[in-house]
């Protein structure tokens, strides 16, 4: 939950950056700056990210579908170690470029049934977060 209020608080400013936030997202999330994340909020969502892996992997049907997973995206199993590490190594800078990958392209949208309106959803919700597209 922590890192991706990072991650939306470094999407708020990259966007703002870019002149595609307007002002009313502010007021929608007091707590995030124009600046992006802080070191500290990083650290904090680092801990929290751990942590929960940790917590995570004490049950048995968890590192079971932990397991599964980890074959199936890249053939092997990565220890908790390494996920650890690669925690570790992430820093405010990562989370800027990714934040700033994200807005990068147009969202992708998935739908199934009636999809009459679908081609205004995506401007919509922009509008409605205060992204100007």
């Amino acid at each position: 939950h922590a890192l991706f209020d990072v991650m939306a608080t470094e999407i708020e400013a990259v966007a703002a950056g870019s002149g595609r936030l307007s002002s009313r997202s502010a007021m929608r999330r007091p707590y995030a700056s124009q600046e992006g994340a802080t070191p500290l909020e990083v650290r904090r969502a680092k801990n929290q990210l751990k942590s929960n892996l940790l917590m995570n992997l004490e049950s048995r049907m968890v590192q079971l579908e932990d397991l599964g997973r980890q074959i199936q995206v890249s053939g092997r199993k990565v220890p908790a170690e390494a996920m650890i590490q690669h925690i570790e190594s992430i820093t405010p800078d990562d989370i800027r470029k990714g934040a700033a990958g994200l807005l990068a392209n147009p969202a992708t949208v998935l739908a199934q049934g009636y999809i009459d309106g679908i081609s205004q959803f995506g401007p919509q919700v922009a509008a409605n977060h205060g992204i100007r597209l």
